[in-house]
């Protein structure tokens, strides 16, 4: 039986992975209260079980891959998938503040190197033409993750006590592992072993650099808005908190639809020509919102488009990297995927900080308009890349 015919059944491997870590990366969000009364911890410090977790991602992602590239494309999956495991299994039976915050980075490091060692599974194992669809279904354990399991994970923490969705969050662990083991091919191609200079050699790649930049802002700009979307829909729209919270889980479903459908995007007019698509919607969408949100019944709808918008560019970003990676960095495919999922992670970093001075200041209704901003910014990069590949292909000729 040849790889290509084993696609679906790895792919469910790495979809319940990608649930599994999408809770164990936001989960923390709702329980933050609970941890701090049982650590005997101030909220703010408590406020580190997150950033640590990005910390743990930025690091993990290039160098903790550099570190297990002589395994197997299957061994480096499973090898992440036990750390992911073992990181949160040491979350649940913490007994300290210290502890957590080690389990933390550990959860973090599984994360950054899960989705650079998935990524590329799930591409070689894909036919050309399905590669950003495939992506996009891995991606979409995320975006399940966040409109139900989060959720799940917060009311069950809530009900009986913090450790206890991490113990689930364990035991989604050790079934993702198993099927990994059992489902993804053996025949997968080794990575190019490359020093660590090689590794980081992508840095020095002009073309990388502007595709870590387009992620960091078109990825990014989005969170401005995001971050305080129930805000908005609280003090601009009207909303009350259980409307909010049903708009949001019809945002979630919205996202976990537009990921897939971003994916099939991308395949079919390829990830720039995809991306200076969506990122002009998303333009659109997000400066309408600024109008919508005063309407509750156009602020519905909008919510239901930027849903759509915000993961269905997730997909073409990531390929992106990985096509001009493969071109200017063979040796460090891996690391240049890696640090892609590290630039993720700082688009939301910077764009929530961005959008925290934004409230303070002038206040949460502005957020979309400043978000339409930045993503404009995304769509001129998109939109000169493009341009500059028709000039080259019409000289080539």
């Amino acid at each position: 039986m040849s790889t290509k015919t084993k696609m679906p059944r790895a792919l469910l491997a790495l979809t319940l992975s990608s649930f599994a870590i999408g809770v164990t990366e936001f989960i923390p969000l709702g329980l933050l209260a609970e941890m701090s009364n049982y650590f005997s911890t101030s909220l703010s410090s408590m406020g580190m079980v997150v950033s640590m977790y990005a910390i743990g991602v930025a690091i993990g992602a290039p160098i903790l891959t550099n570190l297990i590239s002589n395994l197997s494309r299957k061994n480096q999956l499973i090898f992440t998938l036990v750390l992911f495991t073992l990181g949160n299994l040491l979350a649940a039976v913490s007994t300290s503040f210290n502890m957590l915050i080690l389990a933390r980075v550990i959860s973090g490091l599984s994360h950054g190197v899960f989705f650079t060692i998935g990524s590329i599974i799930t591409s070689e194992v894909s036919a050309p033409e399905k590669r950003s669809q495939a992506i996009a279904i891995m991606f979409a354990g995320l975006t399940v993750a966040l409109v139900i399991g989060v959720p799940l994970g917060t009311f069950l923490g809530k009900t009986f006590s913090w450790n206890f969705s991490f113990y689930l969050v364990t035991i989604l662990g050790a079934i993702a592992t198993f099927l990994s083991y059992i489902l993804t091919p053996k025949t997968l191609k080794k990575s190019e072993k490359g020093s660590i200079a090689d590794q980081f050699s992508v840095l020095k790649e002009g073309r990388l650099i502007k595709s870590y930049l387009l992620t960091i802002i078109g990825y990014g700009g989005s969170f401005v808005l995001l971050t305080y979307l129930a805000e908005v829909l609280k003090n601009v729209s009207g909303f009350g908190s259980n409307a909010i919270s049903i708009l949001l889980l019809i945002y979630g479903v919205a996202v976990a639809i537009g990921n897939i459908y971003g994916g099939k995007i991308s395949d079919k007019m390829g990830a720039m020509n995809s991306l200076k698509l969506l990122f002009f919607i998303q333009v659109i969408a997000f400066g309408a919102f600024y109008f919508t949100a005063k309407s509750p019944i156009l602020a519905v709808i909008n919510v239901f488009a930027l849903g759509l918008l915000d993961f269905a560019i997730v997909p073409p970003l990531q390929m992106n990297v990985v096509e001009v990676a493969s071109e200017v960095a063979p040796k460090a495919t891996d690391s240049a995927a890696g640090l892609n999922i590290a630039a993720f992670n700082l688009g939301i970093a910077g764009a929530s900080t961005i959008g925290g001075v934004v409230v303070s200041t002038v206040g949460v209704e502005h957020t979309p308009w400043v978000a339409a901003s930045i993503l404009s910014i995304a769509f001129l990069m998109s939109a000169y890349e493009v341009a500059k590949n028709k000039k080259v292909a019409q000289l080539c000729r």
